[in-house]
């Protein structure tokens, strides 16, 4: 079974005071065209996405250069209210289900571990001090999951940002299959 966990772009969340995003259609068959095309405008945080880096860290790297086989592989979704199992578990990849944000100690729980990505449903993982243990030790960050409909287990993750050169985040079409 493959579970879609990305938000909608255009009715999922905005973080406060960030752009909501727009969009137009520049031409549709409604007005005679050939084609459907569109244009659209956007924060790189708006619904599911990737921090970058640079989202936190001066001279971090950019969303082009994060390590792509973070975002690709086994996965396990882990409650927030199981903190033993987060404690427990070998994973490499985690998503963290019934929570918004992470403190800074998992955070560096996690980076101890050696996890080299970690998700959570809030459109921010956590304060400035929680991204800056996670992304100075390059793990991948995915904010704005959907995983109220995924039960806990183990996973294949497929979340990959869109390739924006130097950019500090992007969005993301995020799935989980089932194993």
């Amino acid at each position: 079974m493959i579970y879609d966990i990305t938000q909608e772009l255009f009715s999922g969340g905005v973080w406060p005071g960030d752009f909501a995003p727009e969009y137009e259609r520049t031409r549709s068959f409604d007005k005679g065209d050939t084609s459907t095309v569109s244009i659209f405008k956007m924060s790189a945080h708006n619904a599911t996405h990737i921090d970058a880096p640079i989202h936190r860290i001066k001279g971090g790297k950019g969303i082009d250069e994060i390590a792509l086989d973070a975002c690709v592989g086994e996965c396990e979704v882990i409650s927030i209210n199981d903190k033993q199992r987060l404690i427990d578990t070998d994973a490499k990849r985690i998503l963290i289900r019934d929570c918004k944000t992470i403190d800074v100690e998992v955070a560096r729980l996690l980076v101890d571990k050696g996890v080299v990505f970690v998700g959570a449903e809030g459109l921010g993982i956590g304060d400035r001090p929680t991204h800056n243990v996670l992304l100075s030790a390059e793990v991948v960050i995915l904010e704005g999951a959907v995983l109220s409909h995924v039960p806990e287990g183990k996973y294949f993750l497929s979340a990959l940002p869109i390739k924006l050169g130097g950019f500090d985040g992007a969005p993301c079409r995020a799935i989980l299959i089932s194993q």
